[in-house]
């Protein structure tokens, strides 16, 4: 049973610092972000850059609180206070939390660069630029990285999740 328990506090421990990797990623996104909101000349795109801006940040911040969370329950797992049978729930919690995670921030992603490309469609009237930078680059990006990424993130947790289940029966 320590094999079984030291492993599914390792997997914890990966799924940690999985989040602390994409919670830099957010917080980089968003300072960038912030930078284009304030030196920008257009006010046509503050909108469309506030949007994005809240978007990272909000993911940053949904990030550091399950990472906190995941802190604890480290915590609790390596005390030994908590049952690894029982346990196993963890898995689901986690993907319903990239779940949502991914919805929110390609739903918002999705409307930021709508609301980026009109701002650039008021001055420019060029509705090439519009239609790429507010449909094509946000479809093109879903279903080329984002989706790939998430999914591939479910099935490593489903093959961990199984691997779990089955050093637990035995």
């Amino acid at each position: 049973m320590q094999s079984a328990s030291e492993r599914f506090s390792s997997l914890v421990a990966l799924a940690h610092t999985r989040h602390a990797k994409r919670l830099r990623f957010a917080a980089l996104m968003a300072l960038l972000i912030a930078v284009l909101l304030w030196r920008t000349q257009w006010p046509t795109l503050w909108p469309g850059l506030a949007i994005l801006f809240c978007t990272q940040l909000g993911a940053a911040l949904l990030l550091l609180y399950r990472n906190r969370q995941l802190s604890r329950y480290l915590h609790h797992l390596r005390s030994g206070t908590q049952d690894v049978g029982i346990s196993l729930y963890w898995f689901d919690t986690e993907q319903i939390f990239l779940k949502r995670l991914t919805l929110f921030e390609n739903g918002a992603r999705m409307i930021g660069f709508i609301a980026l490309a009109y701002g650039f469609w008021i001055p420019t009237r060029s509705l090439w630029i519009a239609l790429t930078l507010g449909l094509i680059y946000p479809v093109v990006m879903y279903f080329g990285m984002g989706r790939l990424a998430s999914k591939r993130t479910m099935n490593d947790l489903q093959g961990q999740r199984d691997e779990m289940q089955t050093l637990l029966t035995h």
